[in-house]
């Protein structure tokens, strides 16, 4: 497990950054962020050590162009002072988030640090992996983070699939429904967990893409992402022009635009696949229930007719509960009540593999218009039903 540290004061350290920012020095090596961090109090609360010379972020400039002011300052190092709380109380998820939006708010190599750490330490590692690559393109000479950028991509690169992202004009990315941390941008690189994901991205001035990315374990894609796209006949969401590579070779089902083609014709989709069962486990579900509702129900029958109630009650007079009459009912309805059970299990089954099955497919999703097929299942006073109902 890594163990996430903390170093100085994070409100000296942003103030050392604004002051830095607003007035640079060329060849300045940050010797007054040292004195600076010490001005304000040495160690942050929950540090595990405190540093002899000034963080890195004391040479950093934000990347915003401008020094920050008041407000972000106090927003960051509020954010900041949270994270620290966080991986006190041992939840390094919720201090990565504290510590992303300390670096939102100030963008800072400290900040940025921390967060890879903490997304680290809660085992997320295509985000950690993410971040990493942020803080490469960041802070390209900074010798601390690069070291830690080398270890996080070093430790979760193979396995995961990386997507390098150019934007026409500058956008931010979302993972499925989870934004991306980082500031809108012409260039991205965000590495995937190997599994269908769906890429989107925002541009400035309104607009925005998606595209499918089938990412596989040490595979890699290469995708660019304009607002001036036009989307494709059938409503696809896609705008973007992707290579994918790896050990598994291109994906299945992309192809690539033909020469003279206008934009976003045949631009390609790396996974088509939709999410969720087959559904013939749920067609297979009604029919176990049909088959165990008629077994169920023959030996509901059975077991009031053979032996009968009349009979049990004439052979077995005087002999009590250890008559062979009395207990062969026993076990006829022992076993009704078992099947009525098992009957009951597997049609919840049923109705709840319904909400989980993917009724439209690579080859549904051609027929939308044509095929449509919905479970069916209601309740009366003497019972219940399932089935299903569709339009052809």
């Amino acid at each position: 497990m890594m163990r996430v540290s903390v170093g100085a004061s994070f409100a000296a350290v942003l103030l050392v950054t604004a002051a830095a920012a607003a007035a640079p020095r060329p060849g300045e090596d940050g010797t007054g962020g040292a004195a600076a961090a010490a001005q304000q109090g040495g160690k942050a609360p929950g540090a595990t050590q405190a540093p002899t010379q000034a963080p890195p972020a004391a040479t950093g400039t934000p990347q915003v162009g401008k020094a920050p002011d008041a407000v972000q300052v106090r927003r960051a190092a509020a954010a900041f002072d949270g994270g620290v709380t966080a991986l006190k109380e041992r939840q390094p998820e919720l201090a990565a988030s504290r510590f992303e939006e300390a670096d939102e708010a100030v963008p800072n190599p400290q900040a940025l640090r921390q967060a890879i750490r903490a997304r680290t330490e809660a085992g997320q590692g295509s985000r950690a992996a993410t971040l990493a690559a942020l803080a490469q393109q960041r802070y390209p000479s900074d010798e601390g983070t690069l070291k830690l950028v080398k270890e996080a991509l070093g430790r979760f690169a193979p396995a995961l699939h990386k997507v390098t992202v150019t934007c026409a004009p500058a956008c931010v990315l979302a993972v499925g429904t989870r934004a991306i941390h980082g500031e809108s941008s012409t260039g991205w690189v965000v590495y995937l967990d190997p599994q269908p994901s769906t890429l989107s991205a925002s541009f400035q001035g309104g607009g925005s893409r998606q595209v499918e990315v089938d990412a596989k374990a040490g595979g890699s894609s290469e995708i660019a992402l304009s607002s001036a796209q036009s989307e494709p006949a059938g409503g696809a969401h896609s705008g973007a022009e992707e290579v994918t590579g790896g050990p598994a070779g291109p994906s299945a089902g992309a192809e690539a635009p033909t020469a003279g083609a206008p934009a976003g014709a045949g631009e390609s989709v790396a996974s088509e696949s939709g999410g969720g069962l087959p559904r013939w486990v749920f067609f297979g579900g009604v029919a176990a229930t049909a088959v165990l509702g008629g077994v169920t129900t023959w030996s509901g029958i059975d077991t009031i007719n053979n032996p009968g109630s009349e009979a049990i009650r004439q052979g077995c007079a005087g002999q009590g509960t250890s008559c062979a009459l009395y207990q062969d009912g026993l076990a006829k309805e022992l076993r009704t009540n078992v099947l009525i059970g098992v009957t009951a299990g597997v049609g919840v089954l049923t109705v709840v593999s319904a909400f989980f099955t993917d009724w439209g497919g690579s080859k549904g999703r051609e027929a939308a218009g044509r095929l449509r097929v919905e479970p069916l299942m209601g309740a009366t006073g003497e019972g219940g039903f399932l089935g299903a109902r569709g339009t052809f």
